[in-house]
């Protein structure tokens, strides 16, 4: 008996029973993991994000339309939607004939009205909406709003800067 207590396996397994111990447990546990869990996690249902879309998008509203007499050079353009379309309006697709750049944004609170006016260049010429002309603004099939919502058809409007009285200021 006294051979078996001084063999080196014997004095191993003493000194590290524990650590033994522990990894026995380990083996255990992944062995019930490995062959008693599911064999396909990916057969489980998987619900997916109710999205509640009633209706596509659409232009309510825009603001001019028809014929003005001296609309200022950077007047901005109303076009209100009946859905919300962001703080900065970049789901919305907007053209213009003659074409012109734009600048849009959204006023806080309400998402729902995009403004557009002609944008500030850095140039000698002036830049904006000039008179006598017939612009045809186009809100591109395909824009979409914040939740989705997109709008199925071109919308398209126009309206003309006619020029009107000029006043002169004399001191």
């Amino acid at each position: 008996m006294k051979d078996i207590k001084n063999s080196s396996l014997v004095k191993f397994l003493l000194r590290y029973k524990y650590y033994l111990l522990g990894l026995l447990v380990l083996s255990v546990v992944v062995l019930f993991t490995v062959f008693l869990a599911p064999k396909d996690i990916t057969e489980q249902p998987v619900t997916p994000p109710v999205v509640s879309k009633t209706e596509e998008l659409s232009v309510v509203s825009v603001s001019p339309v028809g014929n003005f007499e001296s609309l200022d050079v950077l007047q901005p353009i109303a076009v209100e939607f009946n859905r919300d379309i962001g703080s900065d309006g970049n789901g919305v697709v907007i053209t213009t004939s003659p074409t012109i750049r734009l600048k849009k944004y959204v006023l806080s609170p309400n998402q729902k009205v995009l403004w557009i006016q002609p944008a500030v260049v850095q140039s000698k010429e002036v830049q904006g909406w000039l008179d006598d002309v017939e612009y045809t603004i186009t809100v591109g099939k395909g824009s979409i709003s914040v939740d989705g919502a997109v709008l199925k058809d071109s919308y398209i409007f126009k309206f003309r800067n006619s020029p009107g009285n000029v006043y002169m200021m004399v001191d």
